[in-house]
């Protein structure tokens, strides 16, 4: 321990701190590094949810869009079923008066 914090009193004397200066300068810029991915990964996250709800509504939508449809579909062939009927009900199409 003793021999370490000689070491360095020598260097700073010396003025040979270049190389300390730059793994602080690197260690520095490795920690922004590192908060500017989890920044992006963040946004990233963020708008991957926001698609993902936009897409949920709009399976909603086209699920609503089918029931209707379903529904609506439905009503015509009941109507074309009673139609039919009452085609079959008159004796004579030329005197059918339905």
């Amino acid at each position: 321990m003793a021999d370490y914090v000689t070491e360095k009193f020598m260097k700073r004397l010396v003025g040979r701190t270049d190389l300390e200066d730059a793994l602080q300068r690197l260690d520095a810029l490795t920690k922004e590094e590192i908060l500017m991915t989890a920044a992006r990964n963040l946004e990233v996250t963020h708008r991957v949810d926001v698609n993902v709800t936009a897409t949920q509504e709009l399976t909603r939508n086209i699920h609503d869009n089918v029931e209707v449809t379903n529904l609506c579909l439905s009503h015509v062939e009941t109507v074309m079923d009673e139609r039919q009927r009452s085609l079959h009900l008159c004796p004579s199409v030329t005197n059918c008066h339905c």
